[in-house]
C-alpha cells in the first residue's frame, strides 16, 4: 500500500482509524481482504486512487485506556489519524467495543477485556464528536455500520444508536 507521503505532499491519503474491525479482524492472513484492502480497490476502480492508512488496533475502545488493550481511541486520534502526512479523510469506526463490553460487563471470561466499565451510549457519542471537532483541515466520517455478520454486542439498542447520533445526516 502507498502512503500519502508517497503519493506526494497533496492531500492524498484517507486514514481509517478504530478498533478491531480497521485491524483486519475476521480476514484471512496474506489474502489483502481486510475492509482497508476493499477500500483501496474501489477507490482504484472508480478513478480516484489514494493512500488508505490502517490505525487500527484490535479490542481497543473509544473513552477508556486498558492495560491489554492499549490506548482509548480519543487518545490516540492526533497521532495515528491527524498527524499522518496527506491525510483528507479520516474513517472512523470506533466506540463498539465500549458499548459491546459494557452489554457483558462481568459475564466475560476473557481478562483481556477488563476493566468491565460500563459505557453509556451519550459517553460514546461525546467520543466521536470530540474527535470530529478536532478535526477542521480533514473530512471525518463515522459509518453507521459495516457490512458482513454482527459482532457480539454490535446489534442491540444500545450499541446501534450511537453511530446515528454522533454524525449528521448527510
Amino acid at each position: 500500500m502507498r502512503t500519502g507521503r508517497q503519493l506526494g505532499d497533496r492531500r492524498t491519503a484517507s486514514d481509517v482509524f478504530g478498533d478491531s474491525l480497521v485491524d483486519g479482524t475476521g480476514s484471512r492472513p496474506d489474502t489483502d481482504s481486510r475492509f482497508t484492502d476493499m477500500l483501496a480497490r474501489r477507490l482504484m476502480a472508480a478513478g480516484r486512487p489514494r493512500a488508505v492508512l490502517k490505525q487500527g488496533l484490535g479490542g481497543s475502545r473509544l473513552t477508556l485506556d486498558s492495560p491489554w488493550l492499549g490506548d482509548r481511541a480519543t487518545a490516540r486520534f492526533d497521532r495515528d489519524a491527524l498527524a499522518q502526512p496527506g491525510v483528507s479523510t479520516v474513517i472512523v469506526l470506533a466506540g463498539i467495543n465500549d458499548i459491546a463490553i459494557s452489554e457483558m460487563a462481568e459475564e466475560s471470561p476473557f481478562p483481556v477485556l477488563a476493566p468491565y466499565t460500563e459505557v453509556p451510549a451519550q459517553q460514546v457519542i461525546a467520543g466521536l464528536r470530540d474527535m470530529i471537532g478536532r478535526a477542521p483541515a480533514v473530512r471525518p466520517n463515522a459509518p453507521r455500520s459495516m457490512p458482513g455478520s454482527a459482532s457480539p454486542g454490535s446489534t442491540t439498542p444500545s450499541s446501534t444508536w450511537p453511530r446515528r447520533w454522533a454524525m449528521p445526516s448527510t
